[in-house]
């Protein structure tokens, strides 16, 4: 029995893949380039296309400016992990983010690690789709944000902006911290946490007045939650 084998040029074979819609092909994911503020350094990950996806999850929790090569996709990013809180304006291949003006140049090198912002999650889609696929969480949210300020040794002090519904916001950095309180907020109690899906706890929950973290030593806090009373 005689096999008839085809063969495709790599000019049709890619015609045939680009016919092939966006969500149809083997690969439903995009690939994030965040700028660490850290000199030169940046961070690449990927993460699922059509669905808001908590830093904890897919890394790149602080940074300074954001950017995909992926045509015809649209990104966000949210101060708060369940996508509630947009971060500055949306990002696509042809214009990338800068949380912070230090790299507005387009020279992250004159950025330091002080600069970055933290960051709860990323949702990215198809550009017709991204209003309502990452957005739509921004439209239902009924929270309000407060601001939490953060102090350690060496006036060491840092502000972190979080929804007061529970979510779990990252804070960037890795930097340890002896003390805290609601700086801008009113009825809300805060918990600081030692990790960044919000499952250690470092103290007791905290409202507008000071209070110490952990006996006043310092303790590294890589995510907050706050819940208004």
């Amino acid at each position: 029995m005689k096999t008839t084998t085809f063969a495709l040029t790599s000019a049709a074979f890619c015609y045939l893949t680009s016919a092939i819609p966006l969500s149809l092909r083997a690969a439903e994911q995009v690939n994030i380039v965040l700028q660490t503020g850290d000199g030169d350094s940046a961070q690449a990950f990927s993460i699922d296309i059509g669905k808001i996806v908590p830093t904890s999850q897919s890394g790149g929790s602080s940074g300074v400016d954001a950017s995909i090569s992926t045509a015809g996709i649209t990104c966000q990013a949210f101060t708060d992990a369940a996508g509630t809180i947009p971060l500055d304006s949306p990002f696509t291949s042809a214009a990338a983010v800068f949380f912070n003006q230090c790299a507005a140049n387009g020279l992250a090198t004159s950025c330091v690690a002080a600069d970055a912002v933290s960051i709860g999650a990323y949702c990215c889609a198809e550009d017709a789709a991204f209003k309502a696929t990452c957005l739509a969480a921004k439209a239902k949210g009924n929270s309000e944000n407060v601001t939490v300020e953060l102090q350690g040794a060496s006036e060491l002090a840092i502000q972190v902006n979080v929804p007061d519904d529970g979510s779990i916001v990252a804070v960037g950095g890795k930097q340890s911290f002896d003390s805290a309180f609601v700086s801008e907020g009113s009825n809300v109690k805060c918990q600081a946490f030692s990790d960044v899906k919000g499952t250690k706890k470092v103290g007791s929950p905290f409202g507008a007045q000071e209070a110490s973290l952990a006996g006043g030593k310092e303790k590294l806090v890589q995510a907050l939650s706050c819940k208004a009373n």
